[in-house]
């Protein structure tokens, strides 16, 4: 097991690193680990933060042709308001070749810029 001390963390942004076991994600990691969260959650689910989420397949609803106009709309809402920590520099959505649905999501730190992270969210 791969734990960290919290106590010497040289960041204040942190969270448990999903599918580890004492793992941390922090700061760059830690808002595409929000974002992956966000998108991946329906308004509702998380009963003391029933805000959080994106309500993503319900805005898509019986309207999937325009599936990447919806969510793209959505998102870019959502993500600016639910975390404010990062820096959308491109969104977009395509199938991979399972036929499933996913969002492509390029950002950054607010606070820093320099360093750029990709993350790809099957919409289920």
């Amino acid at each position: 097991m791969n734990t960290v001390d919290i106590t010497t963390l040289n960041t204040n942004y942190w969270q448990h690193k999903a599918g580890t076991i004492g793992g941390i994600a922090t700061d760059l990691e830690d808002v595409g680990q929000c974002y992956e969260t966000i998108i991946g959650l329906t308004k509702g689910d998380v009963p003391h933060q029933p805000n959080l989420g994106a309500n993503i397949i319900q805005a898509i609803g019986e309207n999937p042709a325009d599936a990447d106009r919806i969510v793209r709309a959505l998102l870019l809402t959502e993500l600016l308001k639910q975390e404010p920590r990062g820096k959308i520099k491109n969104l977009g959505t395509d199938y991979n070749e399972k036929g499933q649905f996913f969002v492509k999501i390029t950002y950054s730190l607010v606070a820093d810029e320099t360093q750029i992270a990709t993350r790809e969210v099957i919409i289920k």
